[in-house]
């Protein structure tokens, strides 16, 4: 079996890494010191299609999966563990809403990836 990640796999990791070092290193500090996640980068993931990783794309998800949510938090986490940690948190909310009604997903799903519904967000 081939373990390696595939051609988009690795695009993804790279524009993840990219992302967390230019955009969210300057700011683990002052996220270390207030306990609170910038608005900014969380809108950032949103623009980048982190948050709607492993969602069907009927959603306004990425239609990736698993794999690809793994990717992510594991580049985020090796700059940020709060960033890692908040997304992380995110994709379980989701996975629940997503084994609710066609009604709730439509209603619940592209507000959460679009960053924007801020209680649904844990902010």
């Amino acid at each position: 079996m081939d373990f390696r990640l595939t051609p988009e796999q690795e695009m993804l990791r790279k524009v993840v890494k990219e992302f967390a070092e230019t955009e969210v290193k300057p700011k683990v500090v002052k996220i270390d010191k207030t306990g609170k996640m910038p608005e900014e980068l969380i809108k950032r993931l949103a623009e980048l299609g982190l948050i709607g990783l492993g969602v069907p794309e009927a959603y306004n998800g990425s239609g990736m999966g698993f794999i690809e949510r793994a990717i992510a938090v594991e580049e985020l986490g090796k700059v940020c563990a709060g960033l890692a940690a908040f997304l992380f948190n995110t994709y379980l909310g989701i996975d629940v809403i997503s084994q609710g009604s066609e009604e709730q997903k439509k209603k619940y799903l592209p507000p959460i990836i679009k960053a924007e519904k801020k209680r649904l967000l844990l902010l």
